[in-house]
């Protein structure tokens, strides 16, 4: 590693605490890493929000496009240093609350992928009136700052959100009011890394409004 490599300053945050431990080292390796949710059976899926009778949510299957173990008990590689997400709201508790998004986290066998590195994959969604869209996500070598996500309608129009989200070991995340977070343990000792609710715009006046949604690219 370069030694003369500066770390990313954040100008638009507070002041971060002194006594927060350091983030682990990085080097160019998986510039970009976002985790696309959570592991149900050993299939990825994200929470998706939907106005329906019952108020229930609807789970996408995203095991095509996942291409990286970003957490487990072990064997995992999230940053590409071998730093990986190992708190048990992950791999061992049936739940994950962020605000009062719920996601439904199990975990996988020790060599399955089990998150989303953006390479502008494209994920099918269903034929379905939405009234929100979440995805549970967590950068590193970050932060990602004025980059869109699109969703694309079946009528061919386009929406996109802007992605600002802080790198997953930034010390100054509890400072961030913008994007609810929960903070997950590490493999390393006394670090820990922040997985961030993304809310996305859909347009909730569409009958049936998404075709598909493009993931972020390097």
């Amino acid at each position: 590693m370069d030694k003369k490599m500066a770390r990313p300053t954040y100008t638009s945050l507070a002041v971060p605490y002194p006594e927060e431990p350091p983030p682990p080292k990085r080097y160019y390796l998986h510039a970009l890493s976002i985790i696309l949710l959570i592991i149900i059976n050993g299939i990825v899926f994200y929470q998706l929000f939907h106005n329906t009778p019952d108020g229930k949510a609807i789970f996408i299957d995203l095991s095509k496009v996942v291409n990286n173990r970003g957490f487990g008990k072990t064997g995992a590689n999230f940053d590409g240093l071998d730093h990986y997400f190992t708190c048990p709201e992950l791999i061992q508790q049936p739940t994950l609350n962020i605000g009062n998004v719920p996601f439904r986290p199990l975990f996988s066998k020790n060599t399955n992928n089990n998150d989303a590195t953006a390479r502008g994959q494209v994920i099918t969604l269903p034929k379905k009136r939405l009234g929100a869209l979440y995805l549970l996500v967590s950068v590193n070598h970050g932060p990602v700052t004025a980059t869109h996500l699109a969703i694309t309608y079946e009528d061919g129009s386009i929406s996109s959100t802007i992605i600002d989200v802080p790198d997953w070991q930034d010390s100054q995340v509890n400072n961030i009011r913008r994007l609810d977070h929960v903070s997950c343990e590490t493999n390393i000792k006394g670090v820990s890394g922040a997985l961030f609710l993304l809310p996305l715009f859909v347009d909730p006046l569409k009958k049936y409004p998404i075709s598909h949604c493009h993931t972020l690219t390097r």
